[in-house]
């Protein structure tokens, strides 16, 4: 009996102590996807930079949140993928999949457009900029991009400044 009793009170002691926990796991995913998306838009930026392509983040969010880096190929000015530090395309990201719990709750492009699937786009300056589906140059932009993160306690917005194209989580 004593030692039943023994188990009983160890079992409750984890509960109290895991229970709690599990919580904090999913506020950790959802910090990491804001984390993720501000990395990959800060490497678009530094890409462009580097390489003097116009490089965008394509963000998707109809059924999921898909992440893609898209670059104009500076050889035939069509939409073309981002090449890693080995040469080969940067894959895909499904951020929902990699991160269980991450949703996006809005998009703002810098030209003022909201929606479901936008491109965020860096010049060779690092400065951002609207382009069309097809990648042709629209305008600089005259607005913050605005990306709006779910989170546990409320949401988390990611913007990338009009002028600058510096990136910050607000």
């Amino acid at each position: 009996m004593l030692e039943l009793l023994v188990v009983i009170v160890i079992m409750g002691v984890l509960a109290a102590v895991v229970v709690p926990g599990m919580g904090a796991v999913e506020d950790q995913r959802r910090d990491a996807g804001v984390a993720e998306i501000a990395r990959v838009l800060r490497y678009a930026r530094a890409s462009a930079m580097a390489t003097g392509s116009p490089t965008g983040v394509r963000i998707q969010t109809d059924s999921g949140v898909v992440v893609d880096l898209v670059r104009i190929d500076p050889d035939s000015g069509s939409l073309d993928g981002v090449p890693g530090p080995l040469g080969e395309d940067l894959p895909t990201r499904y951020l929902d999949h990699e991160l269980a719990g991450v949703t996006v709750l809005s998009m703002q492009n810098g030209d003022g457009t909201t929606g479901t699937d936008e491109t965020f786009w860096f010049a060779y300056d690092g400065t951002p900029h609207t382009r069309s589906a097809t990648g042709v140059f629209d305008d600089n932009n005259t607005d913050p991009c605005l990306i709006e993160v779910e989170t546990r306690t409320g949401s988390r917005t990611i913007r990338v400044h009009e002028t600058t194209g510096m990136i910050d989580e607000v």
